[in-house]
């Protein structure tokens, strides 16, 4: 881009005796009227593109005693490009789900319904975390982004690495040690993408880590950005001023009885991150992933932050947990703010580039499953807020659960959506969620598209807990899997018969209920992928995946705590006959089902899903599956089912090199091979 600031890297050369390299580099050529001189600094050399037109640049290698051939690498300036809005149209994916809305949409059509069982592994990339010895990977949830050829991705162990988009071969691997400091909070090591950003003529990429660190470094060589942050150059702490951090006496790390997720010995983080910082404007908006589950209250409040791209300043704090004199304080009975934590963002995060704002999914209070000592409502758990990413200020916010006692917290971007409903165009977003409900909203003002009524809920019987009289339920669309539970429902009523069973929202009891979906969800992480051509949105459904939670007495007042245990049924996944993990398409103009499929051919497959739209095909991913699947978007038609190797674990992404369309997806738990893996037609 004009007057961008062009780094180049010759850190691949070798010499076979191991002798010291030198670097000499020079303009080839240069477009007419160029002024460009060449900083070298070894390995590297930068230039001001100062002309539009092609660069040449050549490297000549001397071990000491010979000159290497000349290597040239041709740069294309063009006068402007928006890389985060309009790089999917480009062929790239220059943001965690594509586009900067959560789209995880790629507008691609080489690979079609018609072609895809012919899919082959182009490349596999293993992952330098295969390298490291006595850390446990917990699951490799990647997602890379693809810019300008080359993949970028980060590791279960916080490493960040440049891959060449073509070939799978590793071009830099940026080694931040995270492992060394901890175990990242409740699900171990895992960790599921970058950011990048093109902001006065410097390109970087952004890395929030396990251990709670923020790292610049710069695209080409992988070195940190010696102008973010300090006193470490590139990094700044996450970890400052956050109040009521590890003040908690109380701990049980058996908070995520989650499928395929290893037991966790170690020191443990408090806090950390998982999930890429959003890019709105200069500033980047970052979350965190706090410490939570059976804790006791002092915790820490998962505060969202603004930082300066350029140099890491803190620019603005919104408190997700409202402080004296801040709106939404008073939903914190009895002064419980003061020690109440959590509330965090975990998930990625949306952004409107046009109206300045993003969106935030923001996750449960301490703790998941009694609220004895935090009367009241809560604000703004479990609630999606739009702030103004200039300023950090609550621009409206909508709670999609009033005071959380299981565990509902929203675990994925909101999906931006411009639909047209009874003729009228509007900028909406949808939000989905643990509870099997898709949340449509006005993204300018937060009001919901249909009518979501509060309606009358079950009262607890533990004591101290006070449960909200009402919840919020949609009209609007139909939620996407089963809710609530009942014994006459199950395939093996008996399994149930030392439970309580009850609808959606029922309170957890002391003898144990049976929820539906349980803490899983519903919809994860993976969330839901958006069509713009169609309106249609694509909800992957976690299934309905259930749990039973038994509150326990603390040993202190007012203060119980869960035991989620995953309540399954005889011979599958789901203890509820009838179709496990499935697709919802949504017709978002109209807020309906259009279709609803099972992602896999057997049907009855439970597992954490994703899904990513193509010109006509849905790519699905299921992490009991070792295969990804290729379903018509159209119709809910299986398609096809690519052998990857192992386990799919990661959202797929996909993008266009030299002419070819690439898929590209992660796998590896625990003791696996944690790999990227291309999928291309021959």
């Amino acid at each position: 881009m004009l007057n961008a600031e062009v780094t180049l890297y010759g850190g691949l050369s070798q010499d076979p005796d191991g002798d010291a390299l030198s670097y000499r580099w020079q303009f080839a050529s240069r477009p007419g009227g160029s002024q460009s001189t060449l900083a070298e600094s070894g390995k590297t050399t930068t230039f001001t593109a100062d002309a539009v037109g092609d660069f040449e640049v050549s490297l000549v290698v001397n071990d000491g005693q010979a000159d290497s051939d000349p290597h040239h690498v041709a740069v294309r300036v063009v006068a402007s490009r928006s890389i985060l809005r309009d790089g999917i149209h480009s062929g790239m994916w220059p943001n965690y789900a594509g586009t900067l809305g959560s789209a995880k949409h790629a507008p691609l059509g080489q690979i079609n319904k018609d072609n895809a069982a012919g899919l082959e592994v182009a490349w596999r990339w293993s992952s330098p975390d295969n390298d490291i010895d006595g850390v446990q990977n917990a699951v490799f949830e990647a997602t890379p982004l693809m810019i300008d050829g080359v993949l970028y991705t980060s590791t279960s162990f916080s490493q960040v690495a440049a891959i060449n988009a073509a070939t799978g071969e590793t071009l830099w691997v940026f080694d931040s040690q995270s492992y060394n400091y901890g175990i990242p909070p409740n699900n171990g090591f895992l960790h599921r993408g970058l950011a990048y950003a093109e902001h006065h003529g410097r390109k970087t990429l952004y890395m929030a880590t396990g251990d709670a660190r923020l790292i610049a470094l710069n695209p080409v060589s992988g070195e940190p950005d010696p102008d973010f942050g300090g006193p470490v150059p590139g990094t700044v702490s996450l970890l400052d001023g956050v109040p009521r951090l590890n003040e908690s006496a109380v701990r049980l790390d058996n908070a995520h009885d989650q499928p395929d997720v290893p037991d966790l010995a170690g020191v443990r983080n408090q806090l950390g991150a998982t999930s890429p910082p959003a890019v709105c404007g200069d500033v980047l908006v970052v979350g965190s992933s706090v410490h939570d589950g059976e804790v006791l209250p002092p915790s820490p409040p998962g505060d969202v932050r603004g930082f300066d791209l350029a140099t890491g300043a803190l620019r603005w704090t919104f408190h997700t947990v409202p402080r004296a004199g801040e709106f939404g304080v008073e939903t914190w009975g009895d002064d419980s703010w003061q020690v109440n934590g959590n509330t965090n963002v975990w998930a990625p995060m949306s952004v409107d580039a046009d109206l300045g704002q993003v969106y935030l999914p923001v996750s449960c209070p301490t703790n998941n499953y009694y609220g004895g000592r935090r009367p009241g409502d809560n604000l703004f758990a479990n609630s999606v807020v739009a702030l103004d990413c200039a300023t950090g200020e609550r621009v409206w916010h909508y709670q999609t659960v009033h005071h959380d006692i299981w565990d509902y917290d929203l675990p994925a971007a909101p999906n931006l959506a411009d639909i047209t409903v009874d003729g009228q165009v509007i900028k909406a977003l949808a939000q989905v969620s643990k509870q099997g409900f898709v949340y449509v909203l006005d993204r300018e003002t937060g009001a919901p598209i249909w009518p979501i009524p509060e309606v009358p809920v079950p009262p607890s019987d533990v004591p101290g807990e006070v449960a909200s009289p009402t919840q919020p339920i949609p009209t609007k669309p139909p939620p996407f899997v089963r809710q609530g539970s009942s014994h006459e429902d199950l395939i093996d009523r008996a399994s149930a018969q030392d439970y309580d069973t009850g609808p959606l929202y029922t309170p957890p009891t002391t003898k144990g209920l049976v929820i539906t979906p349980g803490e899983g969800g519903g919809a994860n992480w993976g969330g839901a992928a958006y069509d713009p051509a169609t309106q249609r949105l694509y909800v992957a459904g976690f299934g309905p995946l259930t749990h039973v939670v038994r509150l326990e007495h603390g040993g202190q007042p007012n203060f119980y705590y869960g035991r989620p245990e995953l309540f399954f049924g005889p011979a599958t996944g789901s203890p509820y006959p009838g179709p496990g993990s499935a697709i919802t398409a949504y017709d978002l103009n109209r807020g309906e089902i259009v279709w609803q499929a099972a992602g896999a051919q057997d049907a009855t497959v439970i597992g954490n899903s994703s899904v990513l739209v193509t010109d006509d095909l849905l790519f699905y991913k299921n992490s009991s599956l070792s295969t990804l699947n290729a379903i018509d978007k159209a119709t809910g038609t299986f398609v096809a089912a690519i052998p990857i190797g192992g386990r799919v674990t990661g959202a797929p992404m996909s993008y266009e090199l030299n002419g070819k369309q690439y898929v590209v997806v992660a796998s590896g738990r625990e003791d696996e091979t944690m790999q990227l893996v291309a999928l291309a037609l021959r």
